[in-house]
């Protein structure tokens, strides 16, 4: 059985996820700067935990050799009611020593692998003031635009969040790019943790290949890193995420190192055609590389 574990105890288990130190939402949550839960098999002495934030985001850490408290999470995952009934399924990050138990951990689902790539923005040479297409500008994210009906829901979030989030060391930031008068891209920074942040950028795609994606995101890693005192801005992405890891290494970011993701659809069939499809990527992705 497992329980939540409150707030003021969050302190047993921190050590746990530190194999996850690249993982900036759990960091966040254990510093009480993001809304999310934390369930233990001993709210006194606890040996495992797992983690829940943004809804269907799961982390898992600390002994994955207790069997009981891996079948009190895949209890807990599936009969616990901790998913509303309208989720799709979750996203699960743990440690390479969880692998050999997902399966167990999931079933009767297959955790589907999504091999994903860490950087890390430490400095910014990338002139984007020049590189911005003609026809767009930039814009920092303030609260000018939190009253907009197209703003991105990343956006949106970001300046919700402010209210909740007093400390303007710890507040989310970014930049948007318009082209008149809409917002065809953005890059946030929208979780803020130890002097270090988490990258999310997006374009519509219709403005895309014009290198909004790399203004936006280094306009962000710039204005972080020399105006928020920020060490170092995480980028992570999935392998097979071309676009991505382009613009990662146009920008100069470092790589770190390699994770992998998975994913659990509820659904049966969806997620039997999500492991049908990450086979084959990873198929792909080895003979590529």
């Amino acid at each position: 059985m497992l329980t939540i574990l409150p707030p003021q105890k969050y302190n047993l288990v921190k050590h746990f996820f530190h194999p996850l130190k690249y993982q900036l939402f759990p960091q966040a949550v254990l510093a009480g700067l993001q809304a999310g839960e934390i369930y233990c098999d001993d709210p006194t002495d606890p040996s495992l935990a797992m983690l829940i934030t943004r809804g269907s985001w799961v982390y898992l850490a600390g002994d994955p050799s207790n069997e009981s408290g891996i079948e009190a999470i895949n209890g807990l995952i599936f009969n616990g009611g901790i998913f509303t009934e309208e989720a799709w399924g979750f996203m699960l990050s743990a440690s390479p020593a969880w692998e050999p138990v997902l399966e167990k951990l999931t079933t009767p689902r297959d955790p589907v692998e999504m091999p994903r790539n860490h950087y890390l923005a430490r400095k910014i040479s990338f002139e984007w003031q020049s590189q911005i297409p003609p026809g767009y500008r930039l814009q920092r994210i303030d609260q000018s635009i939190q009253d907009r009906p197209d703003v991105p829901p990343d956006v949106s979030g970001l300046l919700a969040a402010w209210e909740t989030i007093p400390d303007p060391a710890h507040q989310g930031f970014g930049f948007v790019a318009w082209q008149e008068d809409e917002i065809v891209a953005h890059a946030v920074v929208d979780v803020v943790v130890g002097g270090r942040g988490d990258m999310g950028l997006e374009t519509h795609p219709d403005h895309r290949r014009k290198g909004l994606a790399t203004s936006v995101s280094a306009a962000a890693i710039e204005y972080g890193l020399q105006h928020r005192g920020l060490t170092e801005i995480l980028w992570d992405c999935g392998q097979t995420n071309w676009g991505s890891r382009k613009i990662a290494e146009k920008l100069g970011l470092d790589f770190v190192s390699e994770h992998t993701m998975y994913i659990v659809d509820f659904d049966p069939t969806w997620n039997l055609i999500s492991f049908g499809l990450s086979n084959t990527n990873c198929a792909l992705l080895s003979h590529e590389l």
